[in-house]
């Protein structure tokens, strides 16, 4: 921003409208050569007659010009001016009868617009991913190329008005598949949604509003609003969310009064388990559009959005856009020429050797003879030249593997694959296969030249098994001396290996880090299982499960919370159950259903059997998690659909009551700013607030405020001076900064600027804005009456920007008082009957209690003072107050109870900062359980800080 001030930019990217005329002109060369040719001739003939005009006009002039005395006189004057007149009434006649044939041609070439229109709608939802991945590279003349084979693939028509609604299905069929071949598959949906939603804004079917409802977060219910008439099953924001959408969509007024009306319809709705499959009670499902269908179900149930999208991409274009083609190497190839590079765009565990040797086989092509392979690395690049130099001449297939590990070669192979696209000799045989991981470096224009192929492992736990046992080598299957050990465990090590692989896709409750492991891990776990079994008298289960959860799975982990998860899920399937009972049951609640359990001892084949009999869809149990853990699943898959879209929406159009950006932004500052705290004053302070101890030493309590009251004043000053600039901004008295450019758009779209959050002068929040507001107001409220009313019953423990420090200051407290040392003091945790600060009564004799904190994957039963499962539904158990009893360090623990650590948000993952803390994980506190810690390990059991809503 601050250089466009100074510069002028022209920016000379297509627009919308122009590249429709284009394709346009390109459609109806194709459709209507005889239409195109004939105006062409036209033109030529209007530029004639004109020139011929012109000439005359020209001459008659300089004969004027040339005359001597009376003109009258001059005959060959007379009979010029008489020639050009005949001439000039005959050129105009003809010009104007051409101008008026033009006319017409434009009008026919015209009815095929709407075939223009869905060309150019798909190459600017194509053109908005390459921020999504910078692998997602199309150029324009690579999309026109692909838009024109399209139209002369389609059959013939004589009815135009037939033909019309084919090339436009087979346009956009075609398209979805060219491309979706080259997106990995969490945006091959996410790309389908993007057309569909695309081509209904294009038409006005789905309006600004609508659209700006369906991206933005849901908000807190504000004061004053109609009172929420279902408490016990609708969430306070999801009726707020539906409020909003009855006074800003049109269609959907009389949606409040339907709900009240039909309580019991809408619960019934909403409790579904598969609600986007469901119609809208009420008669609703007629009254509205199908995206309109989805704002509903989004405000009901907001993670069913991703799986909604995909019911109403089914409705608005087919079920064909339904699902993702599948991975199809040789329509690929078919599709390919000798010029132009196919990319298999790779990710962790996936190899599509198999595939190209298997395809160069039935093409009449083999390994080392005239399909050539090489894995780039060190040193490897001249080779890779010398075998493309020698291929293109020889028909040769030449496979480049691993580009993302020769970067510096890369422009070598831009400049390769450069001078392939120009090379007139290259033997039509000859064909450049590429892989590579996903890198920024790799270069554009290969990339839009080039055909691309994601090749991902297989999603679920029956695929990723079953590969396991089809890549098996029999002859190792087969060569332990014990086979009855080893292969029970060999099948819980595979099983193993494809759980903790699976959980990644839980979010947090699975891994707090998504690690990537290889194929090789698994190999290098199955020889050491062998080759311990083979040497040891008695199967040695503890050295197992130490080293392929500790060394070789463990040796790619490096949160320690995940470390002894690792090995609570190894646990699972490496005892000695597992060998020796018949029973034996992985997953003992999945029973019912399925009973996952090592089969008995036989051949590859047998195992290969009994896999097959696996259910398609998992259920979060069989990973030790808890059914709810799918409904954060579901909330992680939508909350990345909502980004991902929102990171590609232009700054422009209306926000969600039909008003200006700068007008939404400008109402967003004016109401946080009327809201904004005042400044935290010290000198206000409680005297008891800062009150010394008995040995006359400063209250390390009222030191630890003092640290906190200024980080929110810092936060404050931040908050108000940017809200102040861009009220600036927005009138033109400021240039609009880059860093308020980001927070204009983080406005618009309810998010935190980034100035606010842990990387400025916040603390780590996922709120969206509306809720991070309220939440910072009362916790600015909680540290003033702290401050002005000295030390409550119960600490707010969410409150704090750094609760490490508030916990080593409550232990230095206690150790000051009875003059212990504090290197041997720590806390140990007793949840308290209190539900939170009002109904704490007094603050404990010794240690402190804290409130605020929530439970996620389990809760605790306070009544049973344990630890127990979370109700269905319930994602985030509150927590009661907690007392922290300061204890020695060498004090006896009590054994079998869990170990729960403590985050600030549920992301979990954090780094280490400067203090040689967490920036993310604070502390494990012991509770009490009836069952083991290894089942609420498994379940992902933990302390929140704070929710994200």
């Amino acid at each position: 921003p601050e250089v466009c001030i100074k510069v002028t930019i022209v920016n000379f990217t297509v627009t919308f409208e122009g590249l429709e005329d284009q394709l346009l002109a390109d459609v109806a060369a194709l459709e209507r050569p005889d239409l195109t040719e004939k105006k062409e001739a036209l033109v030529v003939q209007i530029a004639e007659g004109r020139r011929t005009i012109k000439q005359l006009e020209d001459k008659i002039l300089k004969m004027l010009a040339e005359s001597s005395g009376n003109i009258l006189d001059d005959e060959d004057l007379i009979n010029t001016l008489d020639e050009s007149k005949k001439t000039s009434a005959l050129t105009e006649k003809a010009v104007k009868g051409a101008e008026e044939t033009s006319r017409e041609i434009d009008v026919a070439q015209e009815s095929y617009r709407p075939v223009a229109t869905r060309g150019s709608i798909l190459y600017f939802v194509v053109a908005e991913f390459t921020t999504v991945d910078p692998m997602y590279q199309y150029s324009l003349q690579y999309f026109k190329l692909v838009l024109t084979n399209t139209v002369r693939a389609v059959e013939k028509a004589d009815d135009l008005a037939s033909r019309l609604p084919f090339l436009i299905d087979a346009i956009t069929k075609t398209m979805f598949v060219m491309i979706c071949r080259g997106l990995f598959e969490k945006h091959k949906g996410l790309f389908a949604f993007m057309i569909a939603a695309s081509i209904e804004r294009q038409r006005k079917a789905l309006t600004p509003q609508e659209w700006a409802f369906f991206l933005k977060p849901q908000s807190p219910l504000p004061e004053g609003a109609p009172a929420n008439p279902a408490a016990d099953w609708l969430d306070d924001k999801s009726w707020n969310a539906l409020l909003q959408m009855e006074t800003g969509v049109p269609s959907l007024a009389g949606l409040k009064d339907s709900i009240v009306g039909n309580l019991g319809a809408w619960e019934a709705f909403n409790n579904a388990d598969a609600p986007q499959a469901e119609p809208l009670p009420d008669g609703w499902g007629d009254k509205v559009s199908p995206f309109q269908a989805l704002l509903v179900l989004k405000a009901f149930r907001p993670e069913k959005a991703a799986m909604g999208s995909v019911e109403y991409v089914a409705k608005a274009m087919g079920d064909f856009f339904k699902e993702a083609p599948p991975f199809d190497l040789l329509s690929t190839y078919k599709d390919s020429d000798s010029r132009g590079p196919i990319i298999f765009v790779l990710t962790s565990g996936s190899d599509p050797t198999q595939y190209l040797l298997q395809l160069a086989k039935q093409q009449g092509y083999r390994a080392g003879e005239n399909l050539k392979l090489v894995s780039l690395g060190q040193g490897q690049g001249p080779i890779a030249e010398r075998l493309v130099a020698e291929g293109l001449g020889a028909g040769h297939w030449v496979c480049l593997q691993n580009c993302h590990l020769a970067v510096s070669w890369l422009p070598r192979l831009d400049r390769m694959v450069e001078s392939l696209r120009e090379d007139e000799t290259v033997n039509e045989n000859f064909r450049l296969w590429l892989t590579t991981m996903p890198t920024p470096k790799f270069p554009v224009p290969v990339l839009q030249s080039s055909l691309k192929l994601t090749q991902e492992p297989p999603k679920g736990l029956k695929a990723n098994v079953n590969r396991s046992y089809i890549d098996m080598n029999v002859a190792e299957f087969e060569s332990c001396t014990k086979p009855g050990p080893f292969k029970k465990l060999l099948f819980g090590l595979i099983f193993f290996n494809a759980v903790i692989q699976e959980r990644r896709k839980y979010g947090a409750v699975g891994w707090n880090i998504p690690y990537q492991w290889m194929t090789s891990d698994l190999v290098f776990a199955q020889q050491n299982l062998r080759l311990m079994i083979d040497e040891q008298p008695e199967t040695p289960l503890e050295a197992l499960n130490t080293i392929i959860s500790d060394v070789i799975y463990g040796g790619r982990v490096t949160d320690a919370q995940d470390v002894r998860l690792t090995r609570a899920v190894l646990a699972t399937y490496m005892n000695a159950g597992a060998i020796d009972d018949a029973g034996y049951s992985y997953c003992p609640q999945l029973d019912e259903r399925f009973r996952y359990t090592p089969p008995a001892e036989g051949d590859v084949e047998s195992y290969r059997t009994f896999i097959a009999t696996f259910p398609i869809v998992d259920r979060p149990e069989i990973f030790g998690l808890h059914q709810n853990a799918d409904i954060s699943f579901q909330q992680k898959e939508t909350g990345n659909m909502l980004d991902t879209i929102i990171s590609v929406q232009p700054r422009t159009g209306g926000g969600a009551s039909g008003k200006t950006p700068d007008e939404v932004v400008g109402e967003v500052c004016d109401d946080l700013l009327a809201r904004l705290p005042s400044k935290l004053d010290m000198s206000k302070a409680a005297e008891a607030t800062f009150d010394k101890l008995e040995d006359g030493s400063m209250n390390p309590l009222g030191i630890f405020l003092t640290h906190e009251v200024e980080k929110f004043n810092r936060l404050l000053g931040a908050v108000s001076t940017m809200l102040k600039e861009m009220q600036r901004a927005l009138k033109g008295l400021v240039v609009m900064s880059a860093q308020l450019d980001a927070a204009y758009a983080n406005f618009l779209f309810q998010q935190v600027p980034s100035p606010w959050g842990e990387g400025g002068k916040g603390y780590p929040s996922l709120k969206p804005l509306g809720s991070w507001s309220k939440d910072m107001i009362a916790r600015f409220q909680f540290m003033r009456n702290w401050l002005t009313g000295g030390p409550p019953a119960s600490f707010w423990i969410s409150a704090f920007f750094f609760p490490q420090g508030f916990f080593t200051s409550a232990l230095q407290a206690h150790a000051r008082r009875y003059k212990l040392p504090i290197d041997m003091l720590r806390f140990a945790a007793e949840v308290m009957p209190y539900e939170g600060l009002e109904d704490t009564p007094a603050p404990p004799d010794n240690g402190t209690y804290m409130h605020g904190m929530v439970m996620e994957g389990a809760r605790f039963e306070v009544t049973k003072n344990s630890m127990a499962e979370s109700r269905v539904g319930e994602l985030f158990a509150p927590m009661n107050v907690v007392w922290l009893k300061p204890e020695d360090l060498n004090e006896t623990r009590p054994t079998g109870w869990y170990d729960c650590p403590f985050y600030k948000t549920n992301v979990r993952a954090g780094t280490l900062s400067t203090t040689g803390h967490s920036t993310n994980h604070v502390c494990n506190f012991l509770l009490p359980s009836d069952t083991g810690p290894g089942h609420w390990i498994r379940r992902g059991a933990a302390l929140i800080s704070m929710t994200n809503d």
